[in-house]
């Protein structure tokens, strides 16, 4: 239990980190993250949006209560970061991005208290072959 906790914590540190300095870059408009993200053929403005809404997701999974939604947020922007980089040829960014994408599922796996509501298949009225013998003989 300790090592998933651990692992679980490290993956969590590791994916804000990189959230936190990959979108601050873009939602403060570094000059740097803009002329690269530039190269998606993306408006300056929707590049601070993205960059805001990654700061915005880093601050939800530091706080335990938000950490479900804002990893899927995350995956969803993840999702679209795919689609960008494989438009724009960059398969080294597509890796990165699924990589990404990757660990935020971990996360949510390993949230041992993630609240994550799953549909699940109600289970089947099975009769033993006891139960359907008494059943005959009534």
């Amino acid at each position: 239990m300790k090592t998933k906790k651990r692992i679980f914590y490290t993956l969590l540190i590791i994916i804000s980190l990189f959230f936190l300095f990959g979108g601050g870059g873009k939602a403060f408009a570094h000059p740097g993250a803009i002329k690269y993200n530039q190269a998606l053929h993306l408006d300056v403005w929707f590049i601070r949006l993205i960059g805001a809404l990654e700061v915005i997701g880093v601050i939800g999974m530091l706080i335990h209560r938000y950490r479900t939604s804002a990893a899927i947020c995350l995956m969803v922007i993840m999702i679209g970061a795919i689609g960008c980089h494989i438009g724009a040829q960059q398969p080294q960014n597509v890796v990165l991005a699924t990589v990404c994408f990757l660990i935020l599922t971990l996360i949510l796996m390993l949230d041992h208290k993630n609240k994550l509501v799953l549909i699940r298949m109600p289970e089947p009225d099975v009769q033993t072959d006891a139960d359907a013998v008494k059943t005959q003989i009534s």
